[in-house]
């Protein structure tokens, strides 16, 4: 099991409070650094200094005030992105555009300055810590062809701690990927869940020691087999660009993420009404960004389905963390007569089979009968009949199947379920 502690040790160096570090001391700290953001944004940005304009921020004594403050979500930095920085153009470092796949409304833009930039490689740094360490090699399968992207970020981060990144990118050859695997004989991966369930199935004889999933939902079902094919222990990781890539990262217990409390608040809130939800219930995530300096995100939105577990991981940490990321409510796609489905409830029935090695699926409505389509991957030798079977027996709707090529993503497309409502051919 690895040790969190050093990322404990890290939010308490950091935040300043040293051997006080414990969930009261950490939240009075958040609700200083609460204050502090928003006069920050206040009095720099012209999105927030009206959006605050008649919010004493005074009034907030404790972190349960939270919750009278407005929430603000993609839409916002969509339509007003720019008025929310609060730097010079000469002080942003990095800018990350975000489209979303099939989506047709206009890209998001998120700012970054150095020092937002070096508060991610820190936490990098400190929260690899955990699973990997000096001399150990490490392949890195995500976004790494951008400075400041991910996997430079990332594999700065390693280098700080003494390891041996090797920036390979996001997956788009597996017979390249497995044979450079196969030479570096990596002590780690990092990667894309299904990416690295494909990798896998391709070079089941290597013997990484670690495999740390991140960039999309992260089945249940993926992290068994990668345990099971490599002998490896798997971790995930939690983190979108808006937080700054870095989020909250497993320990050896896997009992949620632990967090980077000293740098984003997280809480969850009910998706419609928008009101916080009790530890342990489940809801909309939300984020404050506490240290943002070009562009601050305060109760931010994500749309992701989780909750706030409070008692003691069982590694040691006393801190609250963050529950396995369920899904997205936008990816719930409702089927009438109170039944639904997403493409997290496909993931892990799907890649439970250990025939499948990669699919993509779409939902067709002809006459109000809904037929579910998936292309998949299959491992040499396996028979569809099988697997449609299979489906039809965990799901109660009509399914076409039929050979496909996979999912192809550079890292930031998700894996969706398609929907088309036309009436007539599927």
């Amino acid at each position: 099991m690895s040790d969190i502690k050093s990322i404990d040790k890290w939010i308490a160096e950091r935040t300043g409070l040293g051997e006080k570090l414990n969930q009261s001391n950490m939240e009075q700290y958040q609700t200083e650094k609460l204050r502090q953001i928003i006069g920050y944004a206040q009095e720099r940005s012209p999105f927030y200094r009206k959006l605050y304009e008649n919010i004493d921020i005074s009034s907030l004594n404790s972190i349960d005030d939270i919750g009278g403050l407005p929430l603000i979500g993609a839409e916002d930095i969509t339509r007003q992105g720019n008025q929310m920085v609060c730097l010079d153009q000469s002080q942003i470092k990095r800018i990350v555009t975000l489209t979303s796949s099939g989506s047709t409304s206009a890209p998001k833009r998120v700012f970054f300055s150095q020092d937002d930039l070096e508060l991610t490689v820190d936490f990098f740094a400190n929260g690899m810590a955990t699973m990997t360490g000096e001399d150990e090699r490490l392949m890195i399968c995500m976004p790494c062809d951008k400075p400041d992207g991910i996997g430079d970020l990332l594999a700065r981060g390693l280098e700080r701690i003494g390891a041996k990144p090797y920036r390979y990118g996001a997956i788009f050859d597996y017979d390249d990927a497995a044979a450079v695997m196969q030479q570096l004989a990596p002590d780690c991966l990092v990667g894309i869940p299904g990416q690295m369930l494909r990798l896998a199935s391709l070079a089941p004889q290597m013997r990484p020691a670690v495999v740390l999933l991140s960039a999309d939902f992260i089945p249940d079902a993926i992290s068994m087999r990668l345990a099971d094919i490599w002998h490896c222990e798997v971790y995930a990781h939690y983190g979108m660009t808006e937080s700054g890539l870095g989020g909250g990262v497993e320990c050896g217990a896997h009992s949620g993420y632990h967090l980077r409390h000293g740098d984003l608040l997280f809480e969850i809130i009910d998706p419609v009404t928008g009101k916080q939800k009790p530890d342990g219930q489940r809801g909309e995530v939300v984020f404050t960004t506490l240290n943002r300096q070009a562009m601050p995100l305060i109760r931010y939105r994500i749309g992701d389905i989780s909750r706030i577990i409070a008692n003691p991981c069982p590694c040691g940490s006393g801190l609250k963390r963050l529950g396995k990321i369920e899904g997205r409510y936008t990816n719930i796609i409702g089927l009438g007569e109170g039944k639904t489905i997403s493409i997290n409830q496909l993931d892990e029935i799907l890649y439970l089979h250990p025939e499948v090695m990669d699919y993509t699926a779409s939902l067709t409505s002809d006459k109000g009968e809904w037929t579910l389509l998936v292309e998949a991957l299959l491992v040499e030798g396996a028979l569809l009949t099988d697997i449609e079977r299979y489906l039809k027996d965990n799901l109660d709707m009509q399914i076409k199947l039929n050979c496909g090529g996979g999912f192809t993503t550079n890292g930031t497309i998700k894996r969706q379920l398609k929907l088309n409502i036309s009436e007539g051919k599927i």
